[in-house]
């Protein structure tokens, strides 16, 4: 009788503890965090669109000066990234990848200020290149 109550107790609990365990997770990253995706979608909003508007216009026109404000604008959106996802716990490699945007922007930035000229293939280029950046940022994050 002992024996059939204890097997009956046992067999009772299993899903108790089964279910118990199933509902708590262990997490390696980070939660998803809608606000970032957000703020990861308008920054390559910006980025193309600055893409777009050296397309755009003539060669002999894109001058650094030009679209100094844009490049501006967008490493400073690029470093406010960079802070936003270093907060997060847990999020060391978005955030390694945001330095790495921050870095790719800044080195660009800087080839255009120095040459004064972007030619079409570095404009297509650079633009496959966030792309890539971005689509892995955003990924990443809808994998959260």
């Amino acid at each position: 009788m002992v024996t059939k109550t204890r097997t009956l107790l046992v067999y009772s609990l299993i899903p108790i503890i089964v279910l118990l365990f199933s509902s708590c997770t262990f997490r390696m990253l980070a939660a998803f965090d809608q606000e970032v995706m957000d703020e990861f979608i308008a920054v390559h909003k910006k980025i193309e669109l600055l893409y777009l508007k050296l397309q755009d216009v003539p060669k002999e026109e894109r001058t650094y000066v030009t679209f100094r404000n844009d490049y501006l604008e967008i490493e400073s959106s690029l470093q406010n990234l960079v802070v936003i996802n270093g907060m997060r716990k847990k999020n060391e490699e978005t955030t390694k990848q945001c330095e790495i945007a921050l870095k790719l922007w800044q080195d660009d930035r800087k080839k255009h200020k120095e040459k004064d000229f972007v030619s079409d293939f570095i404009i297509k280029k650079h633009r496959e290149q966030f792309q890539r950046v971005f689509i892995a940022l955003i990924k990443g994050e809808q994998a959260k």
